[in-house]
């Protein structure tokens, strides 16, 4: 974004935001944040990662990258990650082993064409058999949820039916159906013809609210990009610490009853990170109980006692 320019005579702007900074000064910002823990990772992937607030500590995006990262490299990161997926997804067969891709982006899973940010996932974890898309949350994000669509209230109606796209006045059931500007044709509806209930797909009118208004959207497309990975087996896990978890576990249990079908219900998981402490804390190897010990830290200074519970 560019700074503001001097009005009335006045020559002071606006401070530039975190995204405009070069990503060198970002990176190194990141790199004095005691929320990231040294080495997570490397100094390429550090300039390539579009750090949103990197000075924060309270950063969702720099806490997950540095626990991420951290666990692709210890000695026994692969059965730590195996040992959270299987106590969550039992059933789906998700083996490994795994490759972790942090801040990942793919246009072609969700056919999101255009030049408009696609889709990105937090953690996306890929073996040769399976896909598991991981949506962290830690303070800000906890307390709020998965995000909206923005397009409501400004440019949709908010609801999914003809006459819901204020921008372009077309009769698509939702704007992003159709091709505006820089952004492409979105699939997500018909791509989740085959995992979602019918009632999703009802034609709505005014005053009615469309299923992906809320936060059922972010949900939604972490889902999507799981389910059109093209592996076998798929979920979704969002991870959050304990004590902020309740907003995060009432969105999965309406996503579960509200929008997916039965049989994928148990694809959609909340973790805790004191889940990952636990595991990390058991451990052989030193580098993994140091990780939980900075997990534990961070949690216990930044979140204090608070609870939303």
């Amino acid at each position: 974004r560019s700074t503001s320019r001097p009005r009335f005579g006045r020559t002071d702007v606006l401070k530039p935001t975190a995204m405009s900074r070069p990503p060198t000064e970002r990176w190194q910002q990141v790199q004095t944040n005691r929320t990231y823990l040294a080495g997570a990772v490397t100094g390429s992937e550090g300039l390539n990662i579009r750090w949103h607030s990197p000075q924060s500590e309270q950063s969702s995006q720099v806490f997950c990258v540095s626990v991420f990262g951290s666990l692709r490299h210890a000695a026994d990161g692969q059965q730590i990650l195996q040992a959270l997926l299987t106590r969550h997804f039992p059933k789906i067969g998700l083996t490994g082993p795994w490759q972790l891709l942090l801040e990942h982006s793919d246009r072609d899973v969700l056919d999101e064409s255009g030049r408009v940010t696609p889709t990105s996932l937090d953690v996306f974890c890929r073996s040769d058999s399976a896909a598991v898309c991981v949506e962290s949350k830690f303070i800000v994000d906890a307390r709020e949820g998965f995000g909206c669509c923005s397009q409501f209230p400004k440019q949709c109606g908010g609801y999914y039916g003809p006459g819901s796209d204020l921008k372009t006045g077309t009769s698509a059931h939702c704007r992003l159906e159709v091709a505006d500007g820089a952004r492409g044709a979105r699939s997500y509806w018909r791509k989740g013809r085959p995992l979602f209930q019918d009632r999703v797909f009802e034609t709505q009118v005014s005053g009615q609210v469309c299923p992906f208004r809320g936060p059922h959207f972010q949900l939604m497309r972490n889902v999507l990009f799981a389910a059109s990975s093209g592996q076998a087996a798929w979920a979704t896990l969002a991870i959050v610490p304990d004590r902020l978890s309740a907003v995060l576990r009432t969105q999965v249990r309406a996503f579960r009853e509200q929008i997916l079908l039965p049989e994928y219900g148990d694809r959609l998981a909340v973790a805790t990170y004191e889940e990952l402490i636990e595991l990390l804390r058991v451990s052989a190897v030193d580098e993994s109980r140091k990780l939980a010990d900075f997990l534990a830290e961070r949690i216990d200074t930044l979140c204090g006692n608070e609870s939303t519970k």
